[in-house]
């Protein structure tokens, strides 16, 4: 990102894409304006659909995200924005946080099953190894 300024120059639909957010072409147009009337990003001053730039703020502002991954983006913004909501750990599906032990859960329910039944393998392939 420091190479190009802050520059993203992809079409609409491959940015919302990318970023994992599903929404109609209005809905995609609605949300950019909202981000460049925010002073979020600014826009080329080229007359074509490509070229954002995405303020990244001042060397001497406080850090507000940091982004380790640009993988399911628009999940992991979401989660920021709305409460009670989670990414699993494993697929980056969204999924309702919810408590289990007083711990609360870090996969959607189809990853918790895989993952359940991967270590019920490893628990039998061990028994029949210690009865070996």
């Amino acid at each position: 990102v420091a190479d190009n300024n802050g520059w993203v120059n992809y079409d609409l639909k491959d940015i919302f894409q990318l970023a994992n957010i599903t929404a109609t072409i209005q809905d995609r147009v609605l949300l950019i304006h909202e981000l460049y009337k925010k002073g979020l990003i600014q826009q080329s001053k080229r007359n074509d659909k490509n070229g954002y730039k995405v303020e990244l703020g001042l060397d001497n502002e406080e850090i507000a995200l940091t982004v380790n991954s640009f993988e399911n983006i628009g999940n992991q913004y979401i989660t920021r924005a709305k409460p009670g909501l989670k990414m699993c750990e494993c697929c980056g599906k969204l999924t309702k946080i919810k408590i289990d032990e007083g711990r609360p859960l870090k996969y959607c329910k189809q990853c918790a099953y895989k993952i359940n039944l991967e270590k019920q393998k490893d628990r039998d392939s061990h028994k029949i190894l210690k009865k070996s």
